[in-house]
């Protein structure tokens, strides 16, 4: 009896022990932040010079791991312009964003990688140059799609509530199916420019 209650034990201080071992992904003291940031995306839509402008904001945690969340909108007036009668157009008009998480590699440094994810939808549709009318009376006269967008970037420390981040992404959208534009007339390449204003 006693050789099993010695075994009980032994059993227990190593589950115990194992416990104790345990490796976390934040451990320590946990440090917080957070930033808000004005965006401008220079891409191509249909082939076309395009320029999105947006904004972005998260939580960071241990000067490195971003949750946060983004939305990013087309300014071009002339992307896919349709004429409907004469000295009446139309216009390509889109928006996306969604949930964001970014990885900082060596914050501290004065410039440091980073790299960073966008998940999340988008909707397109046709509106009138002067009156951004939709191109229907119906309401519902638009499409959305869901899109993914992974990137890379440069970041520099520019003052303690300041960082300047430039970097390239690639937008991959899907579910696209709207007055004869398809998925790759959407998706493509992205040059950024951030710049981060907060407590990193």
């Amino acid at each position: 009896m006693k050789k099993y209650v010695v075994i009980l034990a032994a059993v227990l201080f190593a589950g115990i022990s194992l416990r104790a071992e345990d490796q976390m992904l934040f451990s320590g003291k946990i440090t917080h932040g957070g930033f808000g940031a004005p965006v401008a995306k220079y891409t191509k839509i249909k082939n076309q010079n395009a320029i999105l402008v947006g904004g972005r904001g998260g939580w960071i945690i241990n000067h490195a791991v971003v949750l946060g969340i983004g939305g990013y909108g087309l300014v071009n007036e002339n992307i896919d312009k349709r004429v409907i009668t004469a000295g009446h157009s139309r216009y390509l008009n889109m928006g996306y964003g969604g949930f964001e998480l970014e990885y900082v590699i060596l914050p501290h440094q004065l410039f440091h990688p980073v790299l960073s994810v966008l998940v999340g939808g988008g909707t397109v549709n046709y509106v009138d140059k002067y009156s951004y009318d939709d191109m229907e009376e119906d309401d519902d006269d638009f499409d959305g799609f869901f899109v993914f967008e992974p990137s890379a970037g440069v970041e520099l420390n520019v003052i303690p509530l300041l960082r300047a981040n430039f970097g390239i992404g690639y937008r991959i959208v899907s579910g696209i199916e709207y007055y004869g534009l398809k998925d790759s007339d959407i998706s493509g390449l992205a040059a950024y420019m951030t710049l981060k204003f907060g407590k990193f």
